[in-house]
């Protein structure tokens, strides 16, 4: 069973809205590794086959 809490702040988002967790507004993919000791690499595994995982801005 996974279970994410996200506090949206002032923003009204409906069902299905998209929310962006890494990079963006969000943490960096680095940021989050470092914090949790973590490689980039594992975090990004770590979140499963059930996100959708979409890249911008790499080449």
């Amino acid at each position: 069973m996974d279970l994410i809490c996200a506090d949206a702040g002032a923003a009204d988002p409906g069902v299905g809205a998209l929310a962006t967790v890494i990079g963006g507004a969000a943490p960096s993919l680095e940021d989050i590794a470092a914090r949790t000791g973590l490689a980039a690499y594992e975090v990004l595994t770590g979140l499963g086959d059930r996100f959708n995982r979409r890249y911008s801005g790499a080449t």
